[in-house]
């Protein structure tokens, strides 16, 4: 089990790795128990439930600002007509991969989130419910102009400073236990949650700091000043040469064991609320309030140079001459090693703390009848001082006794073509939910005899799960309706 995850994790991060967050569709889904991990005070309407371990929550969400996955991985052409490629194979010109980034830098982030037990149950007034979870987090932003130098070359930064300030990378699995508990007052018109949960670090590498500025001079080359700062914890290991410089980055993935404390401890906690009004129900959450503290095999890196760069031929990396790319990967080490020797250097290993990245949600909910409900949605998420925000609204039907479904219209990260999708199936004690933000880029096709992959979305994510529904709610239903719910048959107005 343990290296199935660390390969959906491995996926995610090569091909997935793009701006996300939860689904906003499976926000409106409220007979789902796991809604209560984007608000804590959301009531469901069963007495007690029990989620399958591992099956019963998955969510798995990929976003862009700017690029598509068919902008990173497509078919070449010509001789490369039957391989894979990407914007860096030699075929490819630099020029019109860059110029799709319309801002000043490419963010790129992935998550997954795994339940590995999921419980809760209800009385009148008062819910609790547990889960035990795994969770990663990975965040990149390149600045553009760095990825101009590697691709393009030094050429157009000739008589200027330039400066690479705002690279940042953050790559974090952890588990989490939480328990949740939530009351209503005033006849239920009012619901508070709060889900303390404690955190356990499994793996972190980060870039806390990247100052790095280039300069011109004349006759002589570029200038170069860095200031970096990394922090990191195992799996990943530093292997040092005699000199102890930076030799190689080795990923020990066997020290990954899900269910086993690895030392590295942390506190959070979510908060939220529901208040009704007539048909109108207004909701809010403050979630991953927290951090980690990383103390097993904790790892600070810091470099600081100042040296000359005479700049790098990148023919032999994007031309025709393999040759050249030989002649290109012994300047780079020709490049490194001029670094070591102009550069002061530090590896220590010491304790740090890592902060967790805050969500928060507003939504307003309006009973239209006693079959349909609509909902409007702000989502907020917060990570390394950057903010990506979304707006959804969305119409929650029940279309029968067993199936309600969920369509959403979202905007998010710049794109406005986000349609959703939810269902959520109760067949006897099996209960059966599925969500997704962008269902028409599931079934996008691309160029490589009509697969289906999502090829030209630039949003995507898919939350599912199943429960067993152990006890239906037999006690007096406090919020009323004014219309009354066919299908709640237990309930009692």
């Amino acid at each position: 089990m343990n290296r199935i995850f660390i390969s959906i994790l491995v996926v995610f991060t090569v091909v997935g790795s793009v701006w996300s967050q939860q689904s906003n569709t499976m926000y409106f889904m409220r007979n789902i128990p796991q809604s209560k991990m984007q608000n804590p005070a959301f009531r469901g309407k069963y007495k007690s439930y029990l989620g399958l371990p591992f099956v019963s929550s998955l969510n798995m969400s990929i976003h862009s600002y700017d690029l598509k996955l068919s902008d990173i991985i497509y078919r070449g052409e010509g001789e490369y007509k039957d391989s894979v490629i990407t914007p860096f194979h030699r075929s490819q010109k630099p020029e019109e991969f860059l110029g799709k980034i319309s801002g000043n830098k490419l963010s790129l982030q992935s998550d997954i989130y795994v339940s590995m037990l999921n419980y809760g149950f209800a009385t009148h007034d008062f819910e609790i419910s547990f889960d035990w979870s795994g969770r990663f987090e990975q965040r990149f932003d390149i600045p553009k102009n760095m990825l101009e130098l590697i691709m393009v070359g030094n050429g157009s930064f000739e008589d200027k400073k330039t400066d690479f300030s705002g690279l940042n990378m953050a790559i974090t699995y952890w588990e989490e236990i939480g328990i949740g508990f939530n009351k209503s007052f005033n006849d239920g018109n009012l619901v508070i949650g709060v889900r303390p949960k404690m955190l356990f670090g499994h793996l972190d590498f980060r870039i806390k700091k990247a100052d790095i500025s280039l300069q011109y001079v004349e006759g002589q080359g570029y200038a170069v000043e860095s200031d970096i700062h990394t922090q990191s914890n195992y799996p990943i290991t530093l292997v040092l040469d005699e000199e102890k410089w930076f030799k190689q980055l080795k990923f020990n993935s066997g020290k990954i064991e899900l269910g086993k404390l690895p030392g590295n401890f942390g506190i959070g906690i979510d908060l939220g609320f529901t208040f009704r009004t007539g048909k109108m129900q207004l909701e809010g959450s403050f979630m991953d309030l927290g951090f980690i503290s990383w103390k097993k095999e904790a790892k600070v890196f810091e470099l600081k140079g100042d040296y000359m760069f005479k700049g790098a031929n990148a023919d032999g990396a994007f031309g025709n001459d393999s040759d050249k790319g030989k002649e290109e990967n012994k300047y780079i080490k020709g490049v490194l090693e001029e670094i070591k020797n102009n550069s002061t250097y530090n590896i220590k290993e010491i304790e740090y703390t890592s902060e967790l990245g805050p969500k928060i949600n507003f939504s307003a909910n309006y009973e239209a009848s006693r079959k349909l409900n609509l909902g409007l949605l702000s989502k907020t998420h917060i990570m390394h001082n950057n903010v990506a925000q979304s707006f959804t609204l969305a119409a929650t039907f029940d279309l029968n006794k067993f199936t309600k479904t969920t369509i959403s219209y979202s905007i998010m990260h710049k794109t406005y073509a986000n349609i959703g999708l939810g269902l959520d199936i109760n067949a006897g004690p099996v209960q059966l939910f599925l969500a997704t933000d962008n269902l028409f880029g599931i079934f996008q096709y691309d160029s490589f005899g009509g697969v289906p992959y999502g090829a030209y979305t630039k949003n995507f994510n898919l939350w599912f799960g199943v429960n067993v529904v152990l006890s239906k709610k037999k006690f007096v239903r406090r919020i009323k309706h004014e219309y009354p719910d066919p299908f709640e048959l237990s309930a009692n107005y």
